[in-house]
C-alpha cells in the first residue's frame, strides 16, 4: 500500500513537473512573441515618423515654390497696374 502511494505520488510529481515545464515553455514563447510584437511596433512607428517627416518636407517645399510664384505674380500685377495708371494719367492726343 505504501509503495502504491509512493508510486502515485511520483506520478503526480512527474505530471506536475511536466506541466511546469510546459508552462515555462509557454511563458518563453509568450515573451518572445511580446518582444517581436514590440519590435514590429517600434519599426512601424519609426516608419510612420519617417513618412510624416518626408510629407512635411514635401509640403514645405511646395509652399515655398508657391510663395515664390505668388510673389512673382504679384509683382507682374503691380507693374501692370502702374502701366495702366500711367496711360490714364497721360494726356490723350486728339
Amino acid at each position: 500500500m505504501l509503495s502504491k502511494a509512493r508510486e502515485e505520488a511520483e506520478q503526480i510529481i512527474g505530471a506536475a513537473q511536466e506541466q511546469a515545464a510546459l508552462l515555462l515553455q509557454d511563458q518563453s514563447i509568450l515573451r518572445e512573441a511580446e518582444t517581436r510584437s514590440q519590435d514590429l511596433l517600434d519599426k512601424a512607428q519609426g516608419k510612420a515618423e519617417e513618412t510624416m517627416h518626408g510629407a512635411d518636407q514635401y509640403a514645405a517645399d511646395v509652399l515655398v515654390r508657391l510663395e515664390s510664384d505668388l510673389v512673382k505674380t504679384l509683382s507682374v500685377i503691380k507693374k501692370s497696374l502702374e502701366v495702366l495708371e500711367e496711360r490714364r494719367a497721360a494726356p490723350t492726343e486728339g
